[in-house]
C-alpha cells in the first residue's frame, strides 16, 4: 500500500485544509475516541423483476475514511437466508461511499434486514482509516552518523495516532534506501504508515497485522537521514463496530420496467479440478490415476441427485494477504443431472469459528457471490463433476519442466495409498535473503476406493527442507436425493 508523499501532501491539503510548515515543529496530538461509521438507504424504486437502492456511508468525522477491502450491502429475511444484492454501481461513480444495487422484487410485506460489511472482515467488523496531519505528534528517531544495511535498533518509543498511543518496539535498515519500524501489535489496530516531513522522504507503506504479530511499517528514503529527525503517524487502519443493520419492509413490485444501469459481466469459470480428457497412454501415472478417479466418482456421477462434499484447508499465508485466512471450512453442493454435468451449485466458506465467511451460488451458466455482490455469466458449456486435481497437473508437468514422483504410503487410517509428488525447480520467491530453489505439489490417493483425499503445496528451501503453505483435505463426499431447504432458497431467489 505505497503512496507518494508529496502527492499525498497535495491531496490532503486540497481535502482537508492541513498545510505543511515543517519549521512550525510537531503540534500535539488530541486524545479522541476511535471513529464510528452509519449508513443511510436511498432512492428506493421498484420494478416489475427487481428493486434498485442506493446505500450512503458516513463517518462521524472527516478525518476517517474507508479501510482496507471492498464493502457490500446484504439483505436477509426474517430466518436469515440472503437475496442475492448486486452491485451495479455505474463506472462513473467511485463507488467510494455510495454505491447502488439491484436485488429481487417483492409483494411488499416482507420484513427484511439490510446491513454492511467489508469482505473479508468477520462478521460485525468494519474496516476504517484515520488520517493525521502531517506536522502531528511524533518521536525523534537516530539513525546514526553512518547508517548501513543490516543495521537493526532496539526501540521504545510512544507514537500518538488519534485513539491509539502505539508503541514503537525497534527499526531496522533492510536496503540501502529503506527503514522499516516494528510497531506493537495492538487490538483493533490493523496497519499503520508513517510519514516525516524531510524532502529524502520517497514513500510509505504499511503491512497489515498477521498471526498476533507486530506491525510492521516502512518508509522509503532518496537518502537516509544521518541525523535525528522526527516519525510521526500519517495513517492508521482499525476496524470498528459494523454499522448497525436496518430493519427494512421493501416497496412492492410495480409494473415498471427497470432501465439498465450497467451490464453484467461475462466472467471466466471457478478453477473447478477437472481431470484430462484423454490421459497420455505413454505416461503410466496419468493411465493409473484415470482409471483410479473413474472408480471413485463414476458411482456419484450416476444417475440425478446432489452431491455434497466438504473440504477443510490449513494455509500458512503471507503477511501481505488477509484472505484466505488460516483455516477454511468449505462446504459445496452441486446438483448433476443423469450424465454427472453440473447444473448448480452453491458454495460456502466458515472459518474455524464456525463464522460464514462468504457464500456463492450458480444458477446454470449465472453466478452471484452473496457477499461480495459480484455477479455475472460464465458463458461456457456445462462442466462435469469433479474432484481430481491430479491429473492435470499430470498431464502439464512435462511442459512446466516438473518431474513426477510415485510411492505406496500407509494411509492415516492405516489402508493402502499411493502418493504423487509434482517437484518444479525454478525460484519462486524470497523469504528475508532466501530463495526457494523450487515448489512442489503432492497428492494422497486412497487405493481401495480411488479418492484423492489430500493435497498439499510446498515451498523446497535450499537446505532440502519445506514450508509447507497450503494444505487441503475432503472431509466428505455424499450424494444424496435432496439438499436442505436453505439451499434450494438461494438458488430460486437468482434471477
Amino acid at each position: 500500500m505505497r503512496i507518494n508523499i508529496f502527492l499525498r501532501q497535495v491531496i490532503l491539503v486540497l481535502m482537508l485544509g492541513f498545510v505543511l510548515f515543517p519549521e512550525l515543529g510537531a503540534a500535539a496530538a488530541e486524545t479522541i475516541e476511535p471513529g464510528t461509521v452509519s449508513f443511510s438507504l436511498e432512492n428506493v424504486e421498484a420494478y416489475s423483476d427487481r428493486t434498485i437502492f442506493q446505500i450512503s456511508l458516513q463517518f462521524d468525522r472527516e478525518t476517517l475514511w474507508l479501510g482496507s477491502g471492498p464493502w457490500h450491502a446484504q439483505l436477509t429475511d426474517e430466518a436469515g437466508l440472503p437475496y442475492p444484492v448486486i452491485d451495479i454501481t455505474p463506472a462513473e461513480m467511485n463507488g467510494m461511499n455510495t454505491k447502488i444495487f439491484r436485488t429481487s422484487s417483492f409483494s411488499g410485506t416482507e420484513a427484511l434486514t439490510l446491513s454492511v460489511g467489508i469482505f473479508p472482515y468477520a462478521e460485525g467488523t468494519f474496516s476504517i482509516l484515520e488520517e493525521f496531519p502531517m506536522d502531528y505528534a511524533g518521536f525523534l528517531f537516530d539513525p546514526g552518523p553512518d547508517p548501513q544495511v543490516g543495521d537493526v535498533w532496539e526501540l521504545d518509543e510512544p507514537l500518538p495516532a488519534g485513539p491509539f498511543m502505539l508503541h514503537v518496539v525497534g527499526a531496522s535498515m533492510t536496503a540501502a534506501d529503506t527503514l522499516v519500524f516494528e510497531i506493537e501489535s495492538m487490538e483493533n489496530v490493523t496497519e499503520v504508515m508513517l510519514f516525516n516531513t524531510t524532502p529524502n522522504l520517497a514513500g510509505s507503506s504499511g503491512g497489515p497485522a498477521y498471526h498476533g504479530e507486530n506491525i510492521m511499517s516502512e518508509m522509503t528514503f532518496h537518502d537516509i537521514p544521518k541525523e535525528p529527525f522526527t516519525i510521526s503517524a500519517l495513517r492508521v487502519y482499525y476496524t470498528v463496530a459494523a454499522p448497525a443493520p436496518l430493519a427494512w419492509q421493501p416497496p412492492a413490485a410495480t409494473e415498471r420496467i427497470a432501465p439498465t444501469l450497467e451490464p453484467t459481466p461475462t466472467i471466466p469459470p471457478y478453477w473447478e479440478p477437472q481431470p484430462t480428457n484423454t490421459p497420455d497412454p505413454d505416461n503410466p501415472y496419468q493411465v493409473e490415476v484415470r482409471e483410479l478417479t473413474q472408480k471413485f466418482e463414476a458411482p456419484l456421477r450416476q444417475g440425478a441427485g446432489w452431491i455434497h462434499v466438504v473440504t477443510e484447508r490449513q494455509a500458512d499465508l503471507s503477511a501481505s494477504q488477509n484472505y484466505p485466512p488460516e483455516f477454511i471450512r468449505s462446504e459445496h453442493w452441486y446438483e448433476t443431472d443423469d450424465s454427472g454435468l453440473i447444473l448448480n451449485e452453491v458454495s460456502m466458506d466458515y472459518d474455524k469459528d464456525d463464522r460464514l465467511l462468504q457464500r456463492s451460488a450458480t444458477k446454470g451458466d449465472y453466478t452471484v457471490n452473496y457477499t461480495t455482490g459480484d455477479s455475472g455469466f460464465f458463458g461456457g458449456s456445462k462442466r462435469p463433476f469433479s474432484l481430481d486435481m491430479l491429473s492435470r497437473a499430470l498431464a502439464d508437468a512435462p511442459a512446466m519442466e516438473g518431474t513426477v514422483s510415485r510411492e505406496e504410503v500407509t494411509c492415516e487410517d492405516g489402508g493402502s495409498c499411493l502418493l504423487f509428488t509434482l517437484l518444479y525447480e525454478d525460484i519462486i520467491g524470497m523469504e528475508g535473503n532466501i530463495a526457494f530453489p523450487a515448489r512442489g505439489f503432492r497428492v494422497w490417493v486412497d487405493q481401495e476406493s480411488g479418492q484423492q483425499f489430500k493435497a498439499q503445496q510446498f515451498n523446497r528451501l535450499p537446505d532440502g527442507g519445506e514450508q509447507m503453505t497450503d494444505t487441503m483435505e475432503t472431509v466428505l463426499v455424499e450424494k444424496l436425493p435432496e439438499p436442505p431447504q436453505e439451499i434450494l432458497t438461494i438458488l430460486e431467489r437468482i434471477r
